[in-house]
């Protein structure tokens, strides 16, 4: 990955308040941007776009995140422009691309 790319992987999304999401967790396409991240579940009618503001550092995501049912997997935080907070799991495969993107919203916002 390098700056400027577009991320795109399947995974999950916490704290988005969905009536679909299974233990606040909503599972889908992910796109990720510089400025944000794009949840997708099939159409137009299931996408939300989450403006992003920044990232949280790995660690603090640690200690705070809300474990995915069913599985193991790697996750970073994020912040949007109005404070509300985030989190994005993946399979651990995918830990490298998201660490790299956390850093890039990191270091630009």
């Amino acid at each position: 990955m390098r700056a400027g790319e577009v991320l795109e992987i399947q995974g999950w999304v916490h704290g988005t308040g969905s009536p679909y999401a299974q233990g606040g967790w909503l599972s889908g396409f992910l796109r990720a941007e510089a400025g944000s991240l794009t949840i997708s579940q099939g159409g137009t009618l299931g996408r939300r776009v989450i403006p992003v503001a920044g990232g949280a550092p790995m660690d603090e995501v640690a200690a705070t995140a809300v474990p995915r049912p069913g599985a193991v997997s790697a996750v970073i935080g994020v912040t949007c422009p109005e404070g509300r907070e985030y989190r994005i799991a993946a399979d651990p495969e995918y830990l490298p691309a998201l660490r790299w993107l956390q850093s890039q919203w990191t270091r630009s916002h």
